[in-house]
């Protein structure tokens, strides 16, 4: 009888060990690196249950458009594609975001702001792009130029095979990253430059700046100077002469800018410093003009 009222009492024992171990290991987090019911006292219930505490702002602008809709509100739809377009990009939704701006745009096309939001978008891939290829950043055009067989130029068979192969490979590289590089900054600036055109008085102003540091000049890290590299450093590539374009197009998109800029200061301390950059592109633009075949 009393080995039985042992074991009797120890089952309860085992039971009370285990509802200890159930406690200390997994709703206290001892020895697991989760501080347990500690998140629950601190309002972490999401990071347990695998969901959000915080408002799901995608959701909130869907349902504001949806209102919108309904109503047959268009400003109110295009304000809620805005705020859609804010959310997605946030998440990074970016094609999303982009459909969402787009859509608000046949609503109010007038709206500069959505359109600099837009052009945000679009200049994150850019700068991601960027990043990779920047050789201050020790981008890929490092790589190419570090690459390039000693013999380059030279009858083949003279060339270092396994060096030809590995600058193959780094041109090849390069090409890819800035042909997303161009697509996105091609966006950017278009973005930015309807934004300008459909903005009015300080509301231009204050774009002009957006539209410089995008477009850039040789001083910067804007479009300009980073295509202006590749075409020189990568010329063997498929891009080089998309590059060459691009220098071209995106000078001249940063000269108007600057020029539209220079009706603000005519005659103050940054007047003479916006004429230096003026000049600089323009004689950037003119070395940067394909050859004449004539």
């Amino acid at each position: 009888m009393f080995f039985m009222r042992l074991r009797n009492h120890a089952k309860w024992v085992f039971v009370f060990l285990a509802m200890v171990f159930v406690f200390s290991f997994v709703l206290a987090g001892v020895g697991s690196g989760s501080t347990g019911i500690g998140d629950l006292l601190s309002g972490n219930l999401g990071s347990l249950f695998g969901g959000s505490s915080g408002p799901n702002l995608v959701k909130d602008a869907e349902k504001a458009l949806k209102k919108a809709e309904k109503d047959g509100n268009k400003q109110a739809q295009a304000t809620a594609l805005q705020k859609l377009g804010i959310a997605l990009a946030a998440k990074g939704r970016n094609d999303e975001a982009i459909t969402a701006y787009h859509r608000s745009f046949v609503l109010e096309p007038n709206d500069a702001l959505a359109r600099k939001q837009l052009a945000d978008v679009y200049g994150k891939e850019a700068d991601l792009q960027q990043a990779l290829l920047d050789p201050s950043k020790g981008g890929v055009i490092n790589d190419v130029v570090a690459s390039a067989p000693a013999s380059i130029g030279q009858p083949s068979f003279l060339t270092d095979p396994i060096a030809a192969s590995m600058h193959s490979n780094a041109v090849d590289t390069a090409s890819g990253i800035y042909k997303r590089y161009s697509a996105a900054k091609a966006h950017q600036i278009g973005a930015l430059r309807n934004a300008v055109a459909h903005a009015k008085g300080e509301d231009r102003r204050a774009l002009l700046p957006a539209l410089i540091a995008a477009a850039g000049d040789l001083s910067g890290t804007g479009g300009v100077g980073l295509a202006y590299l590749f075409s020189r450093y990568v010329p063997e590539s498929p891009q080089a002469a998309q590059a060459q374009a691009d220098t071209v197009s995106w000078a001249n998109a940063s000269l108007g800018a600057y020029r539209a800029f220079l009706r603000y200061h005519r005659n103050d301390q940054f007047t003479k410093q916006i004429k230096a950059q003026i000049a600089a592109l323009k004689s950037l633009t003119a070395a940067a003009q394909p050859a004449s075949s004539g």
